[in-house]
């Protein structure tokens, strides 16, 4: 007889497999074409199977992102313990970044669907929802007392307020990497750019606008 901690095992890696299986069948046929139908075959389940993981195709696609944001989390929280000024945590912090866009750049693109499932209705009390919204909001209390931790180091610039300084942060850097999603490679070709040189210099500048100016 199966233990528990097998059984559990089984689950976790069974629900890892659909979430794959949904990164790749949003990204060929677009998350609006897919059904639960297609993303039980993309996974080789039953339909039954399917949902006994999940209640809707909303539910799974919440599930995705939530996924990628807990990996964004929890990488956080390791540059944050890391020896340093704050601003050298969050050049360690941005290259985690980084290196999740690169193990995984489809992210971006299914995330520019979040707004139009929102907005479709009848999601709020989604589990996965629910769940992706308490991992933002770990997020940004974390980087909140990061940056005033900054502030006070001297390492990051004090003249604007912490909450305009980490929105505004977030929403350039993931604003960068939502563009090199959709268009970054055709851009980089049409200029003759090196690719990873592109990504990390442009990081690092955003990066840079956080830091304190000295006299």
């Amino acid at each position: 007889m199966e233990t528990t901690s097998r059984m559990e095992r089984k689950k976790d890696a069974r629900r890892e497999s659909i979430l794959k299986a949904a990164e790749t069948l949003f990204l060929a046929k677009g998350y609006q074409n897919a059904s639960m139908n297609d993303l039980a075959d993309e996974a080789d389940l039953t339909k039954k199977t399917l949902y006994s993981y999940f209640t809707c195709k909303e539910d799974i696609y919440y599930a995705v992102v939530a996924r990628w944001y807990e990996s964004l989390l929890v990488e956080i929280q390791v540059a944050a313990k890391e020896p340093g000024t704050v601003f050298e945590r969050a050049i360690l912090g941005s290259r985690a970044y980084t290196r999740l866009y690169k193990q995984n750049p489809v992210i971006f693109s299914l995330m520019n669907n979040l707004e139009s499932v929102r907005l479709a209705g009848g999601v709020d009390e989604l589990a996965e929802k629910k769940k992706l919204a308490e991992i933002k909001r770990e997020l940004f209390a974390r980087m909140f007392a990061l940056f005033d931790e900054g502030k006070k180091d001297g390492s990051l610039r004090d003249d604007i307020p912490t909450a305009t300084l980490v929105a505004s942060f977030i929403f350039t850097l993931t604003g960068f990497f939502y563009m090199l999603s959709s268009s970054g490679m055709s851009f980089a070709r049409y200029l003759s750019l090196d690719m990873e040189s592109y990504i990390d210099t442009s990081v690092a500048l955003i990066v840079d606008s956080l830091k304190a100016e000295r006299a």
